[in-house]
């Protein structure tokens, strides 16, 4: 996967002028660090691209059973977000928003946390 997109970006940095942002989503559940390393790691992409911001979707609703264990993807998608967006408010009562923005905060305490409610 890494080399498929780092060929992506490349033949995507030939038509430089056609845009002004490369925005890459990963579905589910996924760890962005790998993705991100690209970023860091690739001489070629270094000079013509830069990770703005990793940006976290957390489901608010499904949050606690995913985040438990450090090893799973949902740890680190909030340990690597720069903005996490708070999905699905509207399906949580107050104690359990209150404790998901706590246990966001104590993963990354550096990340803008973003309310969303039906996905606005």
């Amino acid at each position: 996967v890494k080399d498929d997109l780092v060929t992506t970006l490349e033949n995507l940095m030939k038509k430089r002028s056609l845009f002004d942002f490369i925005f890459i989503e990963t579905t589910g559940l996924a760890n962005p660090g790998p993705l991100a390393s690209i970023f860091w790691l690739d001489s070629a992409l270094g000079s013509s691209l830069y990770l703005d911001a990793i940006v976290t979707v957390v489901d608010l609703r499904n949050f606690s059973r995913h985040v438990g264990d450090h090893t799973r993807e949902a740890y680190w998608q909030v340990a690597y977000g720069d903005c996490i967006l708070l999905n699905k408010m509207d399906l949580v009562d107050e104690a359990g928003l209150r404790a998901a923005k706590d246990a966001v905060t104590a993963i990354n305490p550096m990340a803008k946390l973003l309310p969303c409610r039906q996905s606005r």
